[in-house]
């Protein structure tokens, strides 16, 4: 009886003090430049739940190592609903596969609060390069085999694993050249450096503008709802090519259930508000928000999948 009244007032705290928070501001890091979709979703979010809960929801970048630096500091923080990642599957699915000994495990050291959206990469060539559509520049790229060459945003990339898988199922030989960021590595399509890229949307923008990108095809298995002009890669040929990242927000391991289901809520809540959603979209996010367990399951999906594209690329970041 006594353990039962015990467990009962431990309860009863628990909710009143999950109904309490925020009680001071919350730290949102981010593991990307200022500027980037992952900025766009924190700010965007984070704004919206400054104004709802009364508390500042403020950004701290933590630069560097494709996101683990920010995924390191997430998991060595106390689980108390304070310190959130907006994040991306490099975080909890490429990063810690690029290295002998990762920082924190994926698997055991986040709690997923919530799915925001999915971030494809998109095909793109030089206006000079004579392909109108897919399977017109794969056959183009078969007949140079070892002469071309394709651009990423670095070792281990999104940008990098896609055309690493591009290249398997096509057979194609194409020379791998990284850029320090996914601007620069659509700039070296543009110029004509290289022939070929997957780069995000707004990445792409410039050079669509200028009239100096062609845009062959997403990287998703379907068309996208915000894109619907543009084909999938798997529709022109290639019917088991799908991959993108999800964006979504993350806390501690053992942050308690009552803060992560006040969290998800109020994102879930947030991110659909119209000009969120907007503002989201423009940056070239697919919104599709999931649950906190769904979220989880993503994760540990990714973490294997991505681990085997690591695998695939020969991707190697030192320790």
């Amino acid at each position: 009886m006594r353990f039962a009244a015990f467990l009962a007032s431990v309860l009863l705290a628990t909710a009143a003090w999950s109904q309490s928070y925020p009680a001071k501001p919350v730290r949102i890091l981010v593991g990307s430049a200022p500027g980037g979709i992952l900025d766009v979703a924190a700010r965007s979010i984070g704004n919206k739940l400054t104004e709802k809960l009364g508390q500042p929801f403020l950004v701290e970048f933590r630069l560097g190592a494709a996101g683990s630096i920010a995924g390191e500091a997430l998991a060595k923080s106390p689980a108390d609903g304070y310190t959130l990642l907006v994040g991306e599957s490099g975080v909890w699915g490429i990063s810690p596969h690029l290295v002998t000994k990762s920082p924190y495990d994926p698997r055991t050291d986040f709690a997923p609060v919530t799915q925001v959206g999915v971030l494809p990469v998109f095909l793109v060539i030089p206006v000079g390069v004579p392909a109108a559509i897919v399977t017109e520049f794969i056959a183009y790229a078969r007949q140079r085999q070892g002469k071309l060459a394709y651009a990423s945003g670095g070792v281990g990339s999104i940008h990098q694993l896609t055309a690493e898988l591009f290249k398997s199922m096509t057979g194609l030989d194409i020379l791998h050249v990284p850029y320090k960021g996914g601007g620069p590595a659509a700039a070296a399509v543009l110029t004509g450096e290289v022939q070929m890229a997957f780069v995000s949307y707004a990445g792409a923008q410039v050079g669509l503008s200028a009239g100096k990108l062609r845009m062959l095809g997403i990287s998703t298995a379907k068309r996208a709802p915000n894109f619907p002009e543009i084909p999938s890669v798997a529709e022109m040929g290639l019917p088991e090519f799908d991959i993108a990242t999800t964006l979504g927000v993350i806390a501690p391991a053992g942050t308690p259930r009552e803060i992560v289901a006040r969290l998800h809520a109020e994102i879930m809540a947030a991110a659909a508000m119209p000009d969120v959603v907007q503002r989201l979209t423009e940056a070239g996010l697919v919104v599709a928000p999931a649950s906190s367990e769904r979220f989880g399951a993503v994760i540990r999906s990714e973490y294997e999948k991505f681990g085997e594209l690591v695998k695939l690329s020969g991707a190697r970041r030192a320790d």
